[in-house]
């Protein structure tokens, strides 16, 4: 029974890391009031694009 719970932890983590590692901690999307779920892209705002790149905390973004 303890191998088996270790196991799961392993795998739950295991799961977890690849799907982050896909998709990002973070995941930023247009918020329009409609049951359509297709995702629409965000305008680029070049202005925000460089106020985001001067965080030192952010250690990757992607413009496009």
């Amino acid at each position: 029974m303890i191998i088996t719970t270790a196991m799961i932890t392993g795998f739950k983590k295991e799961i977890t890391n690849k799907i982050f590692g896909f998709w990002g901690h973070i995941h930023i999307t247009d918020s329009s009031n409609s049951t359509n779920f297709d995702q629409r892209p965000i305008d680029r705002n070049d202005e925000y694009y460089y106020t985001l790149r001067d965080i030192d905390t952010i250690e990757y973004q992607s413009p496009e």
